[in-house]
């Protein structure tokens, strides 16, 4: 849930929609049960549009990647991030390096 990051991190910045938290705390990771979410393999070169149907909270184990929301300004992103992407997002994807990726989808109450 967005609840999970702190806005004020001096490391935590918003790409349009998108809260990346670049150097997210063990502790945080270990509290929000990161091990337990869903996990996606992007292999590099790939690259897609997605529109989010729910919330959704990614933490990228490895790989890089650039995030370009509709309407908005690329963004790449790097392994032992922590991103926040809301409901309705479309956002187009292009993966540069391998990605192991964590996430969960969350309702509207987070």
């Amino acid at each position: 849930p967005a609840s999970m990051v702190n806005p004020a991190q001096d490391m935590q910045k918003e790409v349009g929609h998108i809260v990346v938290d670049e150097a997210p705390s063990k502790e945080l990771l270990r509290n929000a049960d990161v091990g337990g979410w869903h996990v996606s393999e992007l292999e590099a070169g790939e690259g897609f549009p997605q529109e989010l149907r729910a919330h959704r909270t990614c933490f990228v184990a490895t790989g890089k990647f650039t995030l370009t929301p509709r309407g908005g300004h690329p963004r790449l992103v790097l392994d032992n991030s922590l991103l926040i992407l809301p409901k309705g997002l479309h956002v187009a994807w292009e993966v540069h390096e391998r990605t192991r990726l964590h996430w969960a989808e969350h309702d509207d109450d987070g």
